[in-house]
């Protein structure tokens, strides 16, 4: 189906899979935020993600 989109728009199927790639994670983020909200835990994912921040720094040296 990607081929199909690549041919039918003439943009080159790279760009679609980002394009479709940056709208699945979008949806999939508003969805796993709108639960952390709802069930009052947004505080732990800020500290999860500042505890990963260290290490993703550290294996990019």
């Amino acid at each position: 189906m990607i081929e199909y989109l690549s041919q039918l728009t003439n943009i080159p199927i790279y760009i679609l899979n980002a394009g479709l790639s940056a709208i699945i994670l979008g949806v999939v983020s508003g969805i796993i935020g709108s639960f952390i909200v709802l069930r009052k835990m947004a505080l732990m994912g800020d500290a999860l993600s500042h505890a990963v921040l260290p290490v993703s720094q550290y294996h990019t040296c």
